[in-house]
């Protein structure tokens, strides 16, 4: 019984290890999103 506990805490471990480096992952791509049109905007304005 205790390795079946042991077992459920490490699956529960890797899925939230998992899930964190998603959304890193996600927030990473949006800031360079973000970032990207921030350039892009400036340079329009820069064309006035």
């Amino acid at each position: 019984m205790k390795a079946f506990l042991f077992e459920k805490d490490l699956t529960t471990r890797h899925t939230k290890a998992w899930a964190n480096s998603q959304s890193l992952y996600y927030n990473t791509f949006l800031m360079h999103h973000a970032v990207f049109n921030d350039i892009l905007i400036m340079s329009e304005d820069d064309k006035k």
